[in-house]
Formats: structure tokens, sequence, C-alpha cells
């Protein structure tokens, strides 16, 4: 049976899966709760066509409704065509990104669906599946808990609460409160936190915090929150193939995020994934090149000729325009668009940041003049 319980496609679970960019990881622990709000990842898919189909069998699965053995032969048909050797068996490994992808999705399309509607139904029940066998004692327990839809208890509690996890949540009006006898919200139950040590088979193991109760890493409400942008990006970056970055990074710079972004800066936007050579260079040991809103406020005071648009084509700048080293800064010359990139690593090399991008003087003579200066202070 769909996990979507045999209703028809459910347009906001698909497109909070579609908002999402495919990050490439070697274990299930490289992208961490809230993060996955941003990121489709298979543990162990590093590749971004490996990514890409598989991303597209699952949205087949949540678009469409199709079941767990509809998803085996097209997960099949992908191990084919690549020839992945993933870990673990064929029935488990499709269980659980068939499983997990849906019901995160799910949950995350009605916890949208149930905050537009807050003003009418300010109340949230928790409920227990009837079709688990072996249900965890924990989630027993909540089963008929009502809380308001803001209780701090919802970050950490909204299901699923862990792998298989089966529990949802309704939301309730005041009238409904009455039908069940109760003039009000209950109380929180306290939360107990237990540690856990996760990722001892990806050679980076790490102690994590979860509730009691809870599977380490669900310890969180899908679709709620966002993380920093540049924190997902530059997670694992040293694991990632050039062509899975560049790829990330153009799926953000073309989403409706960037567009946001854009109109009202905050904090930093990746721009650009730079080849390690490219790094190596000045010496930085990140990858992911950074956007300030500090520089895009002055970019667009100083450089207003530069458009949202432009932006996109940073990356072509890094691979088709001449390099030019000066110091812990590489200025990218892009002849053919007429513009300049300038990205500069941080003292400690752990960032880097696009520190102007403007145009090329449209007189050829001055355009030479400035080439020529900018490849002296280079050689210098």
């Amino acid at each position: 049976m769909p996990v979507n319980y045999g209703t028809k496609p459910f347009q906001a679970q698909a497109d909070f899966f579609r908002r999402k960019l495919n990050i490439g990881t070697a274990g299930w622990t490289d992208i961490w709760q809230g993060q996955h709000d941003h990121a489709f990842m298979v543990a162990g898919a590093m590749k971004a066509d490996l990514l890409a189909d598989l991303r597209q069998a699952v949205d087949k699965a949540i678009s469409q409704g199709t079941t767990l053995e509809d998803f085996r032969k097209d997960f099949d048909a992908i191990v084919g065509k690549h020839g992945w050797g993933y870990n673990g068996g064929r029935n488990w490994r499709t269980r659980v990104i068939y499983e997990t992808n849906l019901r995160s999705s799910y949950q995350a399309g009605r916890y949208q669906q149930m905050k537009n509607i807050a003003l009418r139904r300010p109340y949230w029940q928790y409920k227990h599946s009837s079709f688990v066998k072996d249900p965890r004692l924990e989630h027993l327990s909540w089963d008929g808990l009502i809380l308001k839809h803001d209780d701090d208890w919802w970050d950490t509690h909204y299901p699923p609460n862990g792998w298989g996890c089966r529990c949802t949540v309704r939301a309730l009006a005041e009238r409904d409160l009455k039908k069940l006898g109760k003039k009000g919200p209950d109380k929180a139950p306290p939360v107990e936190w237990q540690e856990h040590l996760v990722g001892k088979r990806s050679g980076n193991p790490r102690i994590v915090r979860a509730p009691k109760g809870i599977d380490p890493g669900w310890g969180y409400a899908p679709g709620a929150k966002y993380v920093s942008l540049l924190e997902l990006a530059a997670a694992k970056t040293g694991g990632y193939e050039y062509e899975l970055g560049k790829l990330y990074v153009g799926e953000l710079l073309s989403s409706q995020m960037f567009t946001n972004w854009y109109k009202s800066p905050e904090g930093i936007f990746p721009v650009a994934r730079l080849p390690d050579s490219h790094a190596d260079d000045i010496g930085a040991s990140a990858r992911y090149v950074a956007l300030s809103s500090d520089t895009l406020g002055k970019q667009k005071r100083r450089h207003p000729e530069i458009k949202q648009d432009d932006y996109r084509l940073v990356q072509d700048a890094i691979e088709q325009g001449m390099r030019i080293v000066d110091g812990g800064s590489i200025v990218y010359v892009y002849e053919t668009q007429g513009l300049v990139v300038v990205i500069k690593a941080t003292q400690t090399g752990k960032a880097l940041f696009m520190t102007s991008l403007r145009r090329l003087s449209a007189d050829a003579a001055k355009r030479d003049k400035e080439i020529a200066r900018l490849s002296r202070k280079g050689n210098g």
C-alpha cells in the first residue's frame, strides 16, 4: 500500500520533495535531521547521474502513488544501468529508500497544510498507527496526545520518529476538543535526552543526542525549518565529486530560494563549486564559494549593471575564463560574457567568498588594457 494511504497524489507532499536538491553522500549520517528538508540523498550514491535517476524513481512513487514493488523494479533498472554496488540487501535497501522518502515528504506536506489552517485548527493530535505489529512503547504512549501546533514538543516529536515509523498528526478545532471531553490541550510530556553513537561503519563515528523513543537523526519536524545553505553545501565536500557539487550549486541558483534570497539577502548563499586544483592554488581547504549579503549589497550599489541571472554565470567563468592567481585570491576573466569574477579565501582557508562580480568595459581598447593589467597583477 502506498504511503500516501491510498489517496490521490498529494500535491503538498510532491512540492516539498521537488524543492530538494541532490546531495551525494557516503553514509546516512552525512546529512542530518533538518538538512533533509533541503537535500535528497541516498547513502553511498555519489554520482550525479545515479542520484538523479534514483530521485526520479522516488518522485514517481510520490506523485503517482506507486507501490514498493513498482519502485523496486525501477531501482533494479537503475542499479543495472549504473553498476552501483550498494550496501545491504536489495529488499531492505529499497524499503528504506522508499518508505523514508515517502513518509517524511508526506508528513512535511501535512505540516505545511496544518500550519496554513492553524487559526481555525490550532491543536494537533498525535496518532499512532494501528498497522504497526511491534509498536514502540513511547510512540504508543503518545497516541491521542493533543498539544497546540506551536508547542516546542513538536520540534523534536513530529513524526516520523524513526525508521519505519507510521505515526501521524491531525489538526483539531475547539469543537473537536469539546467532543473529546477536553477543555484545553494536554501538557507536553517531559523530554528525556539520550546519547547515541552513529556512523560507526562510515569511518566518521560521532556522539549525537536524541529524545528517548526517537531514533537518532529523526528528532526534527520535516518541513518546519531550513538549515544554513552553506552549512549544507559544505557538508562532506571532500567526498563530493566536482560534477555533483557543480550540479548542486546550479540547482540552488536556479531555484526560488535564490530569488527570495537575492531580494532580501541574509547570511550567505553558495554561488559556485571551485575545482580542487584551483582551491589548492590559494591554499583553501574549502570548495564551495559563497556570496555574503554584505557583498551583494555592495554589488547592487556599485555594479547595478549586474543582475540576478549574472550570478548563474560564475561557474562558467571559473571553467571557461582566464584564471589569474593573486596570493589568496583568484580572478577569472570571462571574456565571452564580459565578466570579471574575484574569489578570495579566508586566512584559514576554510571558506571561500566571491568578493566581486563586474563587467569588462564595452570599449575594446579599454577592455584589453584592463585584462593586461589583471594579468600583470597575477604574474607579479
